[in-house]
């Protein structure tokens, strides 16, 4: 059984879609070829219990998963993530631009 690394709920037992994070950003993966790329980005996906990524980034301030930083484009998928499976009214990239204001 697949587990969320963040929640270490069992993803096939989310009552919602997963979120698909790739693990390595794909601006950061090297050039190849379609058919490659579309091989790798299978591997490049981690299936993340999305909600509960947005709810402890939000409560903790740690914008962080699995070792490295949300990126803008993780914040804006995550944002319509949320919106599409209507998720909650939760929106990272409104806590992110909270945290920017008070520093």
């Amino acid at each position: 059984k697949e587990v969320c690394p963040v929640s270490q709920f069992p993803i096939c037992f989310l009552p919602y879609p997963p979120f698909k994070l790739h693990v390595q950003p794909l601006d950061q993966q090297p050039q190849v070829s379609n058919s490659e790329r579309e091989q790798k980005q299978t591997g490049n996906i981690t299936l993340i219990d999305g909600p509960y990524l947005v709810l402890h980034a939000i409560c903790s301030g740690d914008f962080g998963v699995l070792g490295r930083p949300l990126r803008d484009e993780d914040i804006r998928a995550l944002d319509g993530y949320m919106k599409e499976f209507k998720l909650g009214p939760f929106r990272l990239s409104q806590a992110v631009a909270l945290a920017q204001r008070e520093d």
